[in-house]
């Protein structure tokens, strides 16, 4: 792999990790503010508990591909965060509403 391509490489999983970061945040403030004033449904908060281990194992098979692809070490961070910071957004724009 080039220099620049290491760097992009890097940058991507960068960019995830911060999208990850953001949308989760959003999705915790907004859960918050549901639950501080009763307004969290009861499907809400089964959703907050199980969407995150089908998140886990999506992340597991995308990074468990990646590495049987013979993917970069950073390649393979971000096949790993990638479902779950796609989940992540889904959550906040679907609460934003």
């Amino acid at each position: 792999m080039t220099p620049f391509g290491m760097m992009m490489a890097w940058m991507r999983l960068a960019e995830t990790s911060m999208a990850l970061g953001m949308s989760s945040a959003e999705v915790i403030a907004q859960r918050t503010g549901q639950m501080m004033t009763g307004s969290m449904t009861p499907r809400e908060a089964e959703r907050m508990v199980s969407e995150k281990s089908e998140a886990m194992l999506r992340s597991a098979e995308a990074a468990t591909r990646a590495v049987m692809r013979g993917a970069s070490p950073q390649a393979v961070a971000e096949a790993a965060l990638r479902p779950m910071a796609r989940k992540a957004a889904s959550n906040a724009r679907r609460l934003r509403k």
